[in-house]
């Protein structure tokens, strides 16, 4: 599966060890689920 993860995630699961963004970032490791997002 392909997940869309704006940069205000990214940022936000860099920021924090313990909010959603970040779970989200690591589920997508466990599950094989691909991150992408803009160059812009």
């Amino acid at each position: 599966m392909k997940l869309f993860v704006d940069s205000s995630v990214l940022l936000a699961a860099s920021g924090s060890a313990k909010g959603a963004s970040r779970l989200l970032i690591g589920e997508a490791a466990e599950r094989g689920w691909e991150l992408v997002s803009s160059l812009y």
